[in-house]
């Protein structure tokens, strides 16, 4: 399945050359225009299949699309038009033609790295209403790349969506929707400021204050109220559920933060639950936080790319754990009996956490600067 501009790896690089290379390099196409026809060539790295579909919006759905995809070795290929976010139908099942022609390809696999490669011929207008009028004005060109199982193409792993002129000149970035930077925004805020500064509280920082159970209860809680409206925002963007390594991760942390709410409450309101729930609670949560992290990434790969936002987000995750996992220096109660105060904790250990939480704020305002900024192309 192609991408919409809500599931997109951005626009980054633009060639008034007729051509574009994918970011990760793994997909490098370039087009001839010769009089009424235009003639693309096009290398994909994958065993499976690839798509090239060109639109006059970023969105997946009405992209005139042409589907090449291996079969035992063999290449095979047919022109599809998208009616909806899913494999696109061929352009004969709903009343159109197949207004591909001149169209070669080669299936090659050298050192280890598999290449489909392709070219073909169409006209600029075609007249048929299931094809793109390719025209010198600013358009879309839609990539995607996806294994084959048992002759179904699965959906894709690599994809992208890039606003350019076919005719050469300034190119136009596909940016991300409104909705999901607020997606992006909102989830930063959640795991960067409540999610793991509630573990923090309630996993070292507990003496900090005398009220910390309420005080972790009130992070976490908040941190699922936000991600819940995160996932909702995306769903609403979206209008479909995409399955894909970053939904189904996202879901299981979902998933995983509410069961992480319910072992928390068990394990000290009953008793008899409290060791088995307390030791789920605090691996549950190790490996939510871990997972979160990753998704993260993923995410930020689908809508940017940029590597500054990967850069401060690991650095931010590695404070997060030297935070989690360093010593704790305590003095001892006058009494030498029981859990000390506030006032015992030791002020290095105060410092250190109340860095940790500016440096938390500093870098969500650095990461929300970055992931709502355009991302410029040089022509």
């Amino acid at each position: 399945m192609l991408p919409d501009a809500c599931d997109v790896e951005t626009a980054r690089t633009f060639s008034p050359n007729n051509s574009f290379t994918s970011p990760p390099g793994d997909f490098y196409a370039t087009w001839e225009i010769n009089g009424t026809e235009v003639t693309f060539f096009v290398t994909a790295q994958t065993t499976g299949w690839a798509g090239l579909g060109i639109s006059n919006t970023p969105d997946m759905v009405a992209a005139d699309i042409i589907l090449v995809y291996v079969i035992d070795g063999v290449i095979n290929y047919y022109d599809a038009y998208a009616v909806e976010h899913a494999q696109p139908p061929a352009d004969t099942s709903l009343g159109g033609f197949n207004n591909i022609f001149n169209f070669t390809g080669n299936f090659t696999t050298t050192g280890g790295i598999s290449n489909i490669t392709f070219q073909y011929t169409r006209k600029l207008d075609t007249g048929d209403i299931y094809d793109t009028v390719l025209v010198s004005e600013s358009q879309y060109i839609l990539y995607a790349t996806g294994q084959v199982i048992d002759g179904v193409l699965i959906q894709h792993v690599s994809h992208g969506v890039y606003g350019m002129n076919f005719f050469g000149g300034a190119a136009s970035v596909a940016p991300a929707t409104t909705l999901e930077n607020a997606h992006g925004s909102l989830m930063m805020v959640a795991w960067i400021l409540f999610f793991t500064t509630g573990a923090l509280i309630g996993h070292k920082y507990r003496e900090f204050t005398d009220r910390w159970f309420p005080v972790h209860i009130a992070f976490q809680v908040s941190g699922t109220v936000i991600i819940i409206i995160a996932i909702i925002l995306i769903f609403v963007d979206r209008g479909v559920f995409i399955l894909s390594a970053h939904s189904v991760i996202g879901l299981t942390v979902l998933s995983l933060v509410c069961v992480q709410i319910i072992l928390g409450v068990t394990s000290n309101r009953i008793p008899a639950t409290r060791t088995v729930a307390h030791f789920l609670h605090r691996w549950g949560g190790r490996t939510t936080i871990a997972l979160a992290f990753t998704n993260m990434l993923l995410g930020y790969y689908m809508i940017n790319g940029r590597i500054a936002l990967y850069v401060i987000l690991s650095v931010w995750f590695l404070l997060f754990l030297v935070a989690f996992f360093l010593p704790l220096r305590k003095k001892a109660s006058p009494d030498g009996e029981g859990q000390p105060s506030p006032k015992y904790l030791t002020r290095p250990s105060k410092v250190f956490f109340l860095a940790y939480l500016s440096l938390a704020l500093v870098m969500v305002a650095v990461l929300l600067a970055l992931l709502l900024a355009p991302v410029t192309t040089s022509t």
